[in-house]
């Protein structure tokens, strides 16, 4: 069969060129059959795209250890804004423009270190203590409102 051939051996007619046999858009599809190619394709070893190398360190090994963020000692605290506007709302700075002034004068930094952590300390839990505490209640003893409630 040629270039110019219809797929059924026939030959078409009306204008002919020759780049009617490679244009993917001209080529007639069969009926449960994929697209015949127009184009050369290269050799089989062929790769298409940039080969990337693989990281070391994959989605396995991420999810599979559990590292704690540690913050930068060296970091200097950010401004304390809450602490700012409070205190400008106090000395009755009501705008922005007189509260961004008065942060510019008055500046306040986020307490930093030892205090901070103090507040984030971890309370203990019963379950800490006691093995066999369990949270929550029976479900056998429900209040009368709820009851009312859920039905």
């Amino acid at each position: 069969m040629g270039p110019l051939d219809s797929m059924d051996g026939a030959p078409r007619q009306g204008v002919q060129r020759t780049s009617q046999a490679t244009n993917v858009l001209l080529t007639p599809s069969e009926l449960g059959k994929v697209k015949r190619i127009t184009t050369n394709l290269p050799h089989e070893d062929f790769a298409y795209g940039l080969p990337r190398p693989r990281d070391a360190e994959g989605a396995r090994e991420v999810s599979m250890k559990w590292v704690e963020h540690r913050p930068n000692p060296d970091a200097k605290p950010g401004p304390d804004f809450k602490a700012m506007n409070k205190l400008a709302a106090m000395h009755e700075k009501t705008n922005s423009k007189e509260q961004r002034d008065f942060r510019d004068q008055h500046p306040k930094t986020l307490k930093q270190g030892a205090v901070e952590n103090k507040l984030k300390q971890k309370q203990p839990l019963p379950s800490d203590h006691n093995p066999h505490h369990t949270f929550g209640r029976q479900t056998s003893c429900r209040p009368v409102e709820e009851t009312r409630l859920t039905g």
